[in-house]
């Protein structure tokens, strides 16, 4: 009885992290779901809202890589649990750019946008990397 119930929940959480991902694994894997870069204007230039936007970006990374945790559990998958390889995981690449879609703020959209391709799904990164953001902004140069 309790296995089934384990088996249960387990199946719970793997429907319930397809359903965060909205549109199935069809939609998660596809890459027009990318939001597009925007650039550096809506970026905030205070020290106070860039540090809030680094937050937000974390927890939004954090909540992502926790849903595909449970969504590979669920299905048998092995799950990444080091974080230098999390970075290359494309359910959190992917769900992450799906929530940044969805996202209303546009200094949110244009900070996920600042961020270097390689940093962007760290979950490893600094908490002070929006110092890194400001940089590129007060420089117009767009990260590599």
């Amino acid at each position: 009885m309790r296995k089934q119930i384990g088996i249960l929940a387990a199946v719970f959480f793997c429907l319930a992290g397809l359903a965060f991902m909205d549109s199935g694994l069809a939609g998660t894997l596809s890459q027009k779901n990318r939001p597009p870069l925007t650039g550096f204007e809506d970026i905030p230039k205070d020290d106070r809202s860039l540090a809030r936007l680094e937050r937000r970006h974390m927890q939004m990374l954090q909540h992502v890589a926790q849903q595909c945790a449970l969504a590979k559990a669920a299905s048998g998958k092995a799950v990444i649990s080091n974080p230098a390889y999390a970075k290359q995981d494309n359910c959190q690449k992917n769900g992450l750019d799906k929530l940044i879609a969805r996202e209303r703020d546009p200094g949110m959209k244009a900070y996920h946008g600042a961020i270097s391709a390689s940093r962007r799904y760290d979950p490893g990164r600094e908490s002070q990397y929006w110092r890194n953001v400001k940089r590129s902004a007060e420089s117009g140069r767009m990260p590599r």
